[in-house]
């Protein structure tokens, strides 16, 4: 699938190749940052014992998803603009300026509902989500909350809204779509169906904030409840 999405979006990009390569640079400052947590992922692993050659192994392996990642996320962003919709900020300085249109109590009350909704779920399901190295934990769901926006909600949404243009539903198909994708993606060994069950009605929440408020509050969003999940010790 990935492939196939590789191939599309490469069409795409070189259809609208003005508006990808300003969309590029809209994007560079996440992709930017995956690369220094990557970088300090590295680090600490290395500071705990794995090897410096398995750690430069899976550095460059998170340097390159990331630089996909963020290819997606320009060509997603580049449709989003073909549509003619701004779901992010150009300006770098000004990126993070949109978080203070959205009322607190939106982000709190989904970050504090997916965490309980959560507790309850691996309660139900009687499972147990650690690591031994809690600063690995952290960076690690950092990552994941930048590396998943970008090809989930900007992407991947993107797409669909593209795709759909001509339908009144697009949005909705869009967030369904995108969300259905994004969840069975989290399937993985120990958790199997349950993470897809955990993780849906968040990716519903994330696609309606990107569809509301824009990329930058999905992304913050996705991020502190990330951190609220491995800070805090299920309910």
């Amino acid at each position: 699938m990935t492939w196939l999405f590789l191939a599309l979006s490469v069409i795409l990009a070189l259809k609208h190749r003005q508006k990808f390569t300003k969309s590029v640079n809209s994007v560079l400052l996440y992709v930017v940052i995956g690369a220094i947590l990557s970088l300090a992922l590295s680090a600490n692993q290395t500071y705990h014992g794995v090897t410096l050659q398995r750690n430069l192994d899976i550095l460059w392996i998170n340097l390159i998803e990331f630089v996909r990642d963020g290819f997606f996320a320009a060509v997603g962003l580049t449709l989003y603009k073909a549509l003619g919709l701004q779901p992010i900020i150009d300006n770098w300085e000004d990126s993070f300026v949109a978080l203070k249109k959205v009322p607190l109590w939106v982000i709190a009350a989904i970050v504090i509902g997916d965490f309980l909704y959560s507790s309850i779920i691996f309660s139900a399901f009687h499972v147990r989500v650690d690591n031994p190295y809690y600063a690995n934990q952290l960076i690690t769901v950092a990552m994941g909350a930048f590396a998943e926006e970008m090809w989930a909600r900007m992407f991947l949404m993107g797409l669909v809204l593209y795709v759909c243009r001509k339908l009144e539903s697009r949005w909705l198909l869009a967030i369904v779509v995108s969300t259905l994708y994004w969840s069975f993606i989290h399937l993985g060994p120990g958790m199997e169906w349950v993470k897809v069950l955990q993780v849906f009605p968040f990716g519903l929440a994330l696609g309606w904030l990107m569809k509301k408020y824009g990329f930058e509050t999905s992304v913050f969003t996705h991020l502190l409840a990330n951190f609220l999940l491995v800070t805090l010790p299920p309910i």
